[in-house]
């Protein structure tokens, strides 16, 4: 879900850059650097498949699949926003400016899931 917000705004705003739901197509992206590199001089081209939470879950229950675990977090291991906030622990965060506060979006999550066989 997050990866539908606008992450080149330099100040926190929460702006809506890609639809949840995706088409056949991949989000292209054309940047100076790249995520490992964001200050290198050359220009590289990303192609994003945006992919909802019903993709994921679906494509497990369709390979057979068994859920054992879901949970979803505030916070990220990366910094995705350039105004993001780290906490003591390592984590980043949205900084609680926001108006609906740091905790108000599902950033990351987990899932645990396994073959009956």
């Amino acid at each position: 879900m997050l990866q539908i917000f606008d992450d080149r705004l330099k100040e926190p705003d929460l702006r809506l850059l890609y639809p949840y739901f995706h088409g056949r197509e991949p989000v292209r992206e054309e940047s100076v650097g790249c995520y490992t590199a964001p200050d290198a001089s050359f220009t590289s081209v990303q192609h994003v498949w945006l992919h909802t939470l019903s993709d994921i879950i679906g494509a497990l229950a369709r390979a057979g699949l068994r859920i054992e675990s879901f949970n979803e977090y505030p916070f990220l291991a990366w910094r995705f926003f350039p105004w993001m906030e780290q906490r003591a622990d390592g984590w980043w965060e949205l900084p609680a400016s926001l108006p609906l506060g740091r905790d108000s979006l599902p950033l990351m999550f987990s899932l645990k899931a396994r073959t009956d066989g």
